[in-house]
């Protein structure tokens, strides 16, 4: 009995620390010149984002919908999720990635990310999006302005990342307290109108 107790304390005391160890090694990565080595991070992250954000039940059409990871214009990030994420799973759910070309047309999705060559739409998804269970990550200045959750920034040479839960609350989506204490910055700003 007491060895089980010993066990089950020590669970509870690593645990913690192997998920933040799991996020904190994303964070050390150097974001150096090679392009690859940062989509590598970046990929890192959104398949972690998806493991510490929850989203309702009805944010899924059936009980056996895939989690999907949609990317906006950047294809090398893609296939680089691609092989992130391949064979694993959220839940009971299989992780689907999936490329996007045409705002019109992103389909149902968990996480949208929009790369940087596409920020100039970044309002016009937000509102196409409305109060759609979407994680919206981006990694412009001025993306969480513009009404998206998580923006990826990079500093003192590493690709971090910035939480606005005005965003994520719009969205229905709840993120875990171990993410928002890893994140480079958490604010709660009213979403900038355009004029």
């Amino acid at each position: 009995m007491h060895r089980l107790r010993h066990r089950l304390f020590a669970t509870r005391c690593v645990l913690p620390g192997i998920v933040a160890a799991v996020l904190v090694g994303c964070l050390t990565l150097r974001a150096e010149p090679d392009p690859s080595l940062e989509h590598r991070v970046k990929a890192a992250f959104l398949y972690n984002f998806a493991k510490f954000v929850e989203w309702p039940t009805n944010a899924f059409t059936r009980v056996d919908s895939p989690f999907v990871i949609a990317v906006l214009g950047d294809e090398s990030l893609t296939q680089v999720l691609e092989q992130t994420v391949k064979g694993k799973s959220i839940g009971n759910r299989a992780i689907q990635t999936r490329r996007i070309t045409d705002t019109t047309r992103i389909g149902p999705c968990q996480i949208l990310f929009v790369a940087r060559s596409n920020t100039q739409q970044s309002e016009q998804i937000v509102d196409a999006l409305g109060s759609a269970n979407v994680l919206l990550v981006g990694e412009s200045p001025g993306f969480l302005a513009a009404g998206g959750a998580i923006s990826f920034t990079i500093r003192e040479g590493k690709v971090r990342f910035e939480v606005d839960t005005v965003a994520s609350e719009r969205a229905g989506l709840k993120i875990s307290s171990k993410l928002l204490r890893l994140a480079a910055s958490v604010t709660s700003t009213p979403r900038r109108t355009r004029e």
